[in-house]
């Protein structure tokens, strides 16, 4: 009797074997499944899945705890509120060690396991909802399940693969999974960041063409998964590069920097004109590619400003933005084009410290783009900020040559200056803080030779437009800018 049933018993273990390991083939041990505890720690994570945790580990997410700026932040920040600021800040930065009572307020992050730390792999890839528009409200499964983009999920794995809309970029609803933490209102409901929000309010939100946050921070490639799997998919780079950059030795520092530069360099297309009539420089710029305003993100820290000079031969007969505008803060420059969040306390007064902010002011940024309507002129207006140069009076002559620069700080040095003074931030970093200056089409010279020339209003521009590659299939019908119609 036992001979008979020896046949179907192998057939069911190998069975069970192949399934355990997948498509790998025979002789790969079966996969031992992973409890909920042990998912939480990224480390887990890295034996399957080498080359996203490898991106993630030089990530800001990975270094949201470890930032010094957003400690010297949070310390003033609780030390000033007596503590009312609460789980404000970790919510998000290591939104882990909240959810399991780690910390409540930020200041015992040396004793917080490194597993608990930052952004984790658990915290986005166990969230089953988005249960509100800003300051963290993602609810998570709390189990061994682990979602992601795909509804074929291969089998044998240490842990529940499930598929979620919130993890798949070709849905619109996964915009609300980044805009989670990327919309952030302080304890006086001031908008301190609306990244989120200003997606909503672009042509990248628009159904059924639109694009999503991961189209830009999360590059694609083909390739398996897991190292249990060889099944080719769309993968999605996790080193989610933006604006700022780790100030101390961290992983992948090189690699981010490069990244951020590269996303940084594609997203403004200035048009650049020499008015004859006025005697003047005229500078619009369009926002072609970013899915929000530039600047995003902390605006109230943001610094992006412009850098102009004009050149009769070898003199200089004009410039703006350049060494003798710093500090950038009450700058003397007549002329300086600083694009900013400016916040005031509930008194009125302007304050550099987001905890402060009862009120905010948005000063000249670039918006996301948007769709043009022939019929209402203010939708282009809204999108191509425009600038005359001088603001009064007029240039001698013609510039044989105009460079034009557009730079962007991370942080402004004022808010670093007072996080210096009040004790709660090393006076060696401000100076490590992420600086750029954009290239691409962002930064050039206007020479009369290559401008084009055209006639508005009786006025003779001449204009150099630089064009931009798009790099997503929503913002193909951005018009030119506003000199050139």
């Amino acid at each position: 009797m036992a001979a008979r049933l020896l046949p179907p018993l192998l057939f069911v273990l190998a069975a069970l074997f192949a399934q355990a390991c997948d498509d790998k083939g025979p002789g790969t041990p079966p996969v031992v499944p992973l409890t909920p505890s042990q998912l939480m720690d990224p480390e887990m994570c890295k034996t399957c899945h080498p080359t996203a945790y490898q991106e993630w580990s030089g990530s800001m997410h990975a270094y949201a705890t470890e930032d010094p700026v957003f400690r010297a932040m949070n310390k003033r920040a609780q030390r000033e509120t007596q503590g009312s600021l609460g789980d404000f800040c970790v919510k998000c930065h290591a939104p882990m060690a909240v959810q399991l009572g780690m910390t409540t307020d930020g200041l015992n992050l040396d004793d917080v396991p490194p597993e608990f730390k930052g952004v984790t792999c658990y915290f986005c890839h166990a969230a089953v909802e988005v249960a509100g528009t800003h300051n963290n409200p993602l609810v998570l499964a709390n189990d061994d399940s682990l979602f992601g983009p795909f509804d074929d999920p291969a089998s044998g794995t240490p842990h529940k693969g499930l598929y979620s809309r919130l993890l798949d970029s070709a849905t619109l609803e996964s915009a609300s999974m980044c805009g989670s933490c990327h919309d952030i209102q302080n304890q006086h409901g001031a908008p301190v960041e609306r990244t989120f929000q200003e997606w909503q309010d672009t042509r990248f939100s628009a159904q059924p063409n639109g694009s999503t946050c991961s189209d830009c921070h999360m590059k694609t490639q083909q390739g398996p998964a897991s190292t249990v799997s060889t099944k080719v998919r769309t993968l999605h780079a996790h080193g989610f590069p933006a604006v700022d950059l780790a100030v101390t030795d961290f992983p992948e520092a090189d690699t981010q920097r490069m990244q951020v530069q590269t996303l940084l360099d594609q997203v403004l297309q200035p048009t650049l004109c020499y008015n004859d009539l006025y005697k003047r420089i005229e500078l619009t710029l369009e926002n072609v590619s970013a899915g929000h305003s530039f600047p995003s993100g902390a605006t109230p820290d943001r610094r992006a400003w412009i850098e102009m000079t004009a050149y009769s031969g070898d003199s200089v007969i004009y410039s703006t933005g350049g060494t003798p505008a710093f500090p950038l803060e009450g700058s003397t420059d007549p002329d300086l084009w600083l694009m900013r969040d400016c916040i005031f306390d509930d008194t009125g007064k302007e304050t550099n410290l987001f905890w402060q902010a009862a009120t905010l002011k948005g000063e000249a940024a670039v918006p996301g783009s948007v769709i043009q309507n022939v019929a209402m002129p203010e939708t282009f207006n809204k999108s191509h900020p425009q600038k005359f140069f001088p603001t009064t009076g007029m240039l001698p002559m013609m510039p044989d040559r105009i460079n034009l620069k557009i730079h962007l700080q991370a942080i402004g040095d004022d808010v670093l200056q007072a996080l210096v003074d009040s004790g709660d931030l090393d006076a060696t970093i401000p100076p490590k803080i992420a600086r750029y200056t954009l290239g691409g089409a962002a930064s050039f010279d206007w020479t009369p030779s290559t401008a084009k020339v055209q006639v508005v209003d009786n006025a003779t521009l001449l204009c150099v437009i630089k064009p931009i590659k798009y790099r997503t299939n929503v913002a193909q019908a951005v018009s030119n800018a506003r000199c050139a119609q």
